[in-house]
């Protein structure tokens, strides 16, 4: 069975940005999209104040299906799934067989635009890895940065991100997340370590010590921006063995960041 990326969306202005970056994606990586959207009470509510049945929203999902494969060699299905927008990915993430999830936010002009914490509780419901983007394009995914505090259980976060990178061809900038070291000797051979690991893996790599920054969300966007970071990759210190992704206490600014730098959420076990 082909791989799938799901694109949830309201027809707004940055769900179509999202659609189109999976598009992209889809294309890059020879794999099937599904567009979907979520029929719940918004949906019904704006069709009866607007004059519309329910088929006028299988016409938006066709015509946006249009949109994407002009010029493109993808193929496309769509899919209307009954519940809220938490209930609905979920279950369009089972029913699909989807790897990864594309969702947009700050949408303005949409049915069911996701914004602040209802995105949170959207990424944690979904069981794969989830990309958000807001309006900014990104033409490629070059350079990627992984936030990472190098005194917790990072070994599955760096095979999961060891995974990435060879399949984006990028190069990698490790954040650390914990400026200040304690225990000097114990910090240079983890550090050691990690790069160690990452050249054995043929992965062009920079380590960037931890900022005194009280503030790690603002240090790590600052990092991401003078490197011209394509996308912020956020892994939560999960066991072993679990399928969702735990937000931390700063992602939520990382997710939304004003540089509107793509950042993909994700489980360290996660398939």
């Amino acid at each position: 069975m082909r791989k799938v990326i799901l694109v949830p969306t309201d027809f707004s202005e940055v769900c179509g940005n999202a659609a189109l970056q999976a598009a992209n994606l889809a294309e890059l990586f020879n794999t099937d999209l599904f567009l979907v959207h979520a029929l719940n009470h918004y949906t019904r509510k704006w069709l009866e104040e607007n004059g519309f049945e329910e088929e006028y929203i299988r016409e938006l999902l066709r015509q946006e299906g249009n949109r994407l494969t002009l010029g493109r060699e993808i193929d496309i299905q769509t899919l209307m799934v009954s519940g809220t927008i938490y209930e609905a990915i979920p279950e369009a993430v089972s029913m699909t067989e989807a790897i990864l999830s594309v969702v947009g936010t700050h949408g303005k002009t949409g049915m069911q635009h996701i914004t602040g914490a209802k995105l949170l509780r959207v990424i944690t419901a979904t069981p794969v890895p989830t990309l958000v983007f807001q309006k900014r394009p990104v033409a490629n995914f070059d350079k990627i940065m992984l936030p990472l505090n190098v005194f917790c259980k990072w070994e599955h976060k760096l095979e999961a991100i060891i995974r990435l990178c060879k399949l984006f061809k990028c190069t990698l900038f490790i954040s650390e997340t914990n400026p200040g070291v304690v225990h000097p000797d114990e910090h240079r051979q983890r550090t050691d370590r990690i790069a160690h690991i990452l050249k054995g893996a043929g992965i062009d790599f920079i380590l960037v010590p931890g900022s005194s920054e009280a503030d790690t969300s603002k240090s790590v966007i600052e990092l991401a921006v003078g490197s011209r970071v394509k996308m912020i990759v956020l892994m939560s210190d999960e066991e072993e063995g679990g399928t969702r992704f735990k937000p931390g206490p700063w992602d939520e600014k990382i997710i939304f960041n004003e540089a509107q730098i793509p950042v993909l959420c994700m489980n360290p076990f996660m398939v």
